[in-house]
């Protein structure tokens, strides 16, 4: 079993690349706890090559929930009664259902940070970069 952590997000979105930030971030950490780090930018599926059965599967991404931007929100999702957690998901929505549909014996578990604003612009808003540390933190922790 491995552990690997999906970033995915829009980076031309603003706070919708933050997962892409918080993974680039985190990545070396990871990498040498022996947990790997994939980046997904446009192909979010292509992922699914690098998954096996019996891996531990965090996929990260942007939320929109109402709740205070920069918090951080965790699920296992088991089975399909739990895609509620991830229907505010900004773009693991796709990406969630394949991989319950693959049914790979996989462990899933799904991290969302809260957005402060979306726009046509590249780069995280001033209010989730003041947050960057204790968001990387705090996935840190949860993943590790």
């Amino acid at each position: 079993m491995n552990k690997k952590v999906i970033a995915i997000g829009n980076r031309f979105m603003q706070d919708d690349g933050i997962a892409l930030v918080v993974g680039k971030r985190i990545r070396e950490l990871m990498v040498e706890k022996g947990v790997d780090v994939i980046i997904s930018e446009a192909d979010m599926n292509s992922c699914i090559e690098d998954i096996q059965p019996g891996d531990e599967v965090y996929v990260m991404d942007s939320t929109y929930y109402g709740i205070l931007p920069g918090s951080i929100t965790f699920s296992s999702l088991k089975s399909k009664k739990d895609k509620k957690y991830i229907a505010s998901s900004m773009n693991g929505f796709k990406l969630m259902n394949t991989l319950m549909l693959y049914k790979k014996r996989l462990k899933v578990f799904f991290i969302g940070i809260e957005i402060a604003s979306i726009e046509m612009k590249e780069g995280i808003s001033k209010t989730l970069a003041s947050k960057m540390d204790d968001i990387c933190n705090h996935i840190i922790k949860l993943i590790l």
